[in-house]
């Protein structure tokens, strides 16, 4: 876990590493779709050389984030692959659908607010996409574990809820 306190974070800078750059680019192509092109751009193959910097000029000066010609096309793999999953696709099509929402509530004297991918009322479940660079069983567990996962899957319900939301009875 990151042992940093929150006032550590308190008017730092923040950066984008390309790991989250990475992550962002393949929501957009999941949940955003129509979004992807206009966010992203796809860079030469590597980050070496004046190719990368002319791109990444360009990139920023359009404000879209410059991805690696591998990174953008992982990010649309990553979403062929989700959609042809029959049961997932139709969850990330439904109608009733509640995307990028955020929900506050004040749980012990405390403020708290949170902002799950998509929200399924209808079906009262709580769906929030995660990329992880190794994808076995114990990479993808040490991912959950060094980014909280497992806590945020246990929170976001239950502010959810607090903040007078629909009952969650599954988070993806």
């Amino acid at each position: 876990l990151n042992s940093q306190t929150p006032m550590h974070l308190k008017g730092a800078e923040r950066t984008e590493s390309n790991t989250l750059k990475r992550g962002t680019a393949v929501h957009t192509a999941l949940l955003e779709p129509e979004l992807y092109e206009k966010t992203t751009a796809r860079g030469p193959a590597t980050r070496r050389g004046n190719a990368w910097k002319d791109a990444e000029a360009a990139a920023a000066a359009e404000g879209k984030t410059l991805l690696t010609e591998e990174e953008y096309d992982n990010a649309l793999r990553v979403r062929d692959a989700v959609q042809a999953q029959p049961h997932i696709a139709s969850l990330l099509q439904k109608n009733d659908r509640q995307c990028e929402f955020s929900a506050y509530a004040n749980v012990d004297g405390v403020h708290q607010r949170v902002r799950p991918d998509i929200v399924l009322p209808g079906d009262q479940i709580m769906i929030d996409p995660k990329t992880s660079a190794d994808a076995s069983l114990s990479g993808f567990t040490k991912s959950v574990f060094n980014y909280s996962y497992h806590i945020q899957a246990a929170m976001y319900p239950y502010i959810w809820e607090a903040a007078g939301g629909c009952k969650i009875k599954q988070f993806l």
